[in-house]
Formats: structure tokens, sequence, C-alpha cells
């Protein structure tokens, strides 16, 4: 069984013992920053997580674990969400098009392929990063941060696409 398919189900589960995660510091800086742009708001990846690494338990490998798997799934629920926007976004470009030249690319079409081999990469990449550390502990915790901060960027890129 590939490492990707134990590992990136984990990493976006809920934790059982979350500790005192709290998505406001990610939030609010998001906020803040993406109308300045995806460079800004790239700054944002992992302030939840380190807040959560400062609480009791928090800076114990399972409690960094736990408060990683937090905000991948914050960063998973806002991918998800810009997801859809962007395939109605691709949509209305297709539409536009089509009225202009029948032979114009499928942006939606397009849209769902970048998606598809994003994931194959993420998940590649990520396996990679737990590879690394073979047998240690820092495997689990090293692919989670891959796997937020990949997916975190992927959100902000899909978030971004309508200001494109």
């Amino acid at each position: 069984m590939r490492l990707s398919a134990l590992l990136i189900p984990l990493v976006l589960s809920t934790p059982a013992l979350a500790q005192s995660f709290n998505s406001a510091p990610t939030m609010e800086c998001l906020n803040a920053a993406e109308p300045e742009g995806s460079r800004e708001a790239g700054l944002c990846i992992g302030r939840s997580a380190s807040a959560c690494f400062e609480t009791e338990g928090g800076g114990t490998t399972v409690g960094m674990a736990d408060c990683l798997a937090a905000e991948v799934k914050l960063w998973d629920d806002l991918l998800n969400a810009a997801w859809t926007e962007a395939v109605a976004v691709a949509k209305a470009m297709d539409k536009d098009n089509k009225e202009s030249s029948p032979n114009a690319p499928e942006s939606e079409k397009s849209l769902r392929e970048a998606q598809r081999a994003w994931i194959s990469y993420r998940d590649a990449t990520c396996r990679f990063e737990a590879e690394r550390y073979f047998g240690g502990s820092v495997a689990t915790l090293s692919a989670s941060h891959c796997v937020m901060d990949l997916t975190a960027l992927q959100a902000i890129r899909l978030r971004s696409m309508d200001r494109m």
C-alpha cells in the first residue's frame, strides 16, 4: 500500500486528541493579506498550527501532529470551497470564450486536469518528505507540514483565480 494512501487520510482527519487549535490566526492573516496578493497570503500558512504548538501538550510529537492535522483540515476546507468557485469561473470563461470562438480551449477541462495533476504532485512530494525520515517520529510531522504547505498554496492560488 502506498504511504500516501495511509498518510493523507491521517493528516486530513480531525485529530482525536486535538490541542487548543484556533483557526483565527490563520484566517485573520489570510483575510488581511489576500487583497495584497498570494505572496502575502502565503505568509499565513502555519500560523494557527504554530500557535497550537504553544498550548499545553502542543509541543509533543503527538500534539504537533494534531496541530498540523487541524491546520491541514482548515486549508483543505478552504481549498474545497475555492475549488467550487474556480470551477464556476472556468465555466463562465468557457461560455464567454465559446461565444467569441467555437474553437476556444475548454478551461474547465484544463482546470480539472491541473487539479488532478496537482493532487498527484502533492501526494508524491509529501510521501518523499516522509521517506526522508523513514522510521522516525519526524516522518509524520514532515509529511503533515508538507501537506499543509502545498494544500494552503493551492487554496490560495484557487482563491485568487477570480482576481487573475
